[in-house]
């Protein structure tokens, strides 16, 4: 639409100063001025307007505006109406045309040619729609089908501002250039007050217009769409709600087509936003509701919750923090619902850095997070007071730790998967401990022992002396195999006042055959129980007896030699010597 410029005059004014007002106007374009006189007449003190459109002279760049009185042809009488102070508005329109260099008002009368200019209203205004480019039309055209429906369901807009809009005309339907239809009002040649757009694109309007540009209404996309509230520079600003075909809505605010400012969005599956937004997106403090129980109060940055904000879960869980990209990240408290609660670092929706688990049950972890597991360096404390400091792998011990138990025992050394493995020492007092090697909470392989002055040092397996040792004993010291716990096998005690076992050993006790040695005495045979027991030999001051044992002594015959090699047969019954027959 060819848009007319406009001078409004809203004071009373009189000749002199409609002419310096006119002055003013040498720079604005056009073919034919319009003026609205709201006048009075003298003799009834009836309050009209009168319309009188004039054109510049062919021979010069100029108009003149007469003195009364000027004869009007109307649709009513034809009046003379006598100059007097002219009251409330004037409006002055003006068309692109010739450029004006003066508008004169003169006192003498018009001449025919110039009154035949101005006598008929019908001829001027048909002028003026053809310079405008817009064509009068009979009737309104048909609404879309599916705004037809939409207008059913949710209603037509209700003008509810008529009272703003005293000043302006309704006139028949107009269609553009462009193929859009108004129908309505209008005020200085523009779209002004009520009226209605049928759109060439289908969609549709309807509700109030200023100065050409769409005000406040109801818009009807052609897809369904509807937006209802305010507009400036024919897009959405202000107050609106937007309402999509699949029930989805947005109520709140606007600038320039998008949602800025406070407002609420409802989804099609029920769930909904209420808060701030920029840039068409959610931005800002906002709550966010899920029927399945999903919900989330807080800051957001681009539709994600960014910043500093309260999730609370369907099963009960919920979550206080910082969050970034929708996630959670930074500090934050992790409520479960089995009453759990952790307090620290997050990342990317995992516990991740330096925090704190305090479980239902008492149990606490402190110490580091790495991708939601335990990992690092941490204390964890159980509810009964064991409590471990070390390193962590995968939420299980692995590393180097310290475990300490309530009644004072405790084990430092390597973990794997939470059990002892590797080197590490345990203590279940100031002088019972084993150092040395373990697997998956066992003593294996080499280690120390200590328990009730009992030294033992050599191999271990499945938690028990095993293979070669060493073991010190108060008064002896037995070095060999191991079987089980049990002197098993070759080994040597040697005994601190000089004796001195080596042989066979079994079920933790000298048995099979070997040699006591001690000082000027030897024994030299069978062995059961830790005594001498078969066949044997006994070695003493230079003399020797040689023959059978039972349970430690003598028994049946034997051979005795002394220190002049003499052999003499003896006889022993129960370690007691008897007469020898033969």
């Amino acid at each position: 639409m060819g848009c007319n410029k406009s001078v409004s005059i809203v004071k009373p004014l009189d000749f002199q100063e409609i002419r310096e007002i006119t002055q003013k106007m040498i720079e604005i374009e056009n073919e034919i001025i319009t003026i609205l006189f709201p006048v009075t007449e003298r003799n009834t003190k009836r309050k009209s307007t009168v319309t009188v459109f004039l054109t510049p002279r062919k021979s010069q760049s100029r108009i003149d505006l007469y003195q009364s009185p000027v004869r009007i042809n109307s649709r009513q009488n034809s009046r003379i109406f006598k100059e007097e102070k002219i009251t409330e508005n004037i409006l002055i329109f003006t068309d692109r045309s010739t450029q004006i260099q003066s508008i004169n008002l003169v006192s003498e009368s018009p001449t025919r040619k110039d009154r035949s200019r101005i006598s008929s209203v019908h001829k001027v205004t048909s002028s003026i729609h053809s310079n405008l480019e817009v064509q009068k039309i009979d009737k309104e055209p048909d609404i879309h089908p599916i705004i037809q429906q939409q207008i059913q369901k949710h209603g037509s807009y209700k003008f509810l501002q008529d009272q703003n809009y005293t000043d302006c005309i309704k006139l028949q339907p107009h269609k553009f250039s462009n193929a859009d239809i108004y129908s309505g009002y209008w005020k200085n040649n523009l779209k002004h007050g009520r009226g209605k757009l049928f759109l060439a694109s289908g969609s549709y309007f309807e509700g109030y217009f200023k100065e050409g540009q769409i005000l406040v209404g109801k818009y009807f996309f052609k897809n369904g769409n509807i937006y209802e509230g305010e507009f400036q520079e024919g897009k959405f600003n202000g107050k609106g709600l937007y309402l999509w075909t699949d029930g989805e809505y947005y109520n709140g605010q606007w600038k320039m087509d998008q949602r800025e400012g406070q407002g609420a969005f409802q989804f099609s599956d029920g769930r909904k936003y209420i808060g701030e937004w920029k840039n068409d997106k959610k931005n800002g403090q906002g709550e966010y509701i899920n029927p399945d129980g999903n919900k989330y109060e807080g800051q957001w940055k681009d539709n994600k919750r960014h910043g500093f904000g309260t999730a609370l879960l369907p099963d009960g869980s919920s979550f206080k923090g910082q969050w970034v990209n929708d996630k959670k990240n930074g500090k934050g408290e992790y409520r479960y619902v089995n009453g759990d609660l952790y307090y620290g670092d997050w990342y990317e929706n995992l516990k991740h850095g330096k925090g704190k688990l305090t479980q239902k049950d008492g149990c606490s972890y402190e110490g580091q997070y790495f991708n939601g597991q335990m990992e690092g360096e941490g204390t964890f404390i159980w509810t009964d007071g064991k409590k471990y400091i070390g390193s962590w792998s995968r939420n299980t011990r692995k590393g180097f730790g310290i475990m300490t138990m309530t009644d004072g025992k405790y084990y430092k050394g390597e973990w794997d998967n939470d059990e002892r493995y590797g080197q590490g020492e345990f203590h279940w007092g100031p002088d019972h401990y084993y150092i040395g090697q373990w697997i998956e909470n066992v003593r294996e392989g080499m280690g120390e022992y200590l328990e009730d002055g009992i030294k033992y040092i050599g191999n271990w397996v499945s938690d028990k002396k095993h293979g070669q040792g060493k073991q010190i004993y108060p008064l002896y010291t037995y070095e060999g195999s191991w079987i089980a716990n049990q002197r098993e096998g070759q080994g040597s005690a040697t005994f601190k006042n000089g004796l001195k076992y080596i042989g066979s050993w079994m079920n933790d006790c000298i048995h099979g055959n070997g040699i006591a040695d001690y000082k000027d005495f030897k024994y030299n045979g069978d062995w059961s129980r830790n005594r001498m027991d078969g066949k044997g030999v006994f070695t003493y001051n230079f003399c020797s007896y040689t023959g059978s044992y039972k349970s430690g002594v003598r028994v049946g015959v034997g051979t005795f030699k002394d220190g002049a090699d003499n052999l003499i047969k003896q006889e022993f019954r129960d370690g007691n010597l008897v007469d020898y027959s033969e």
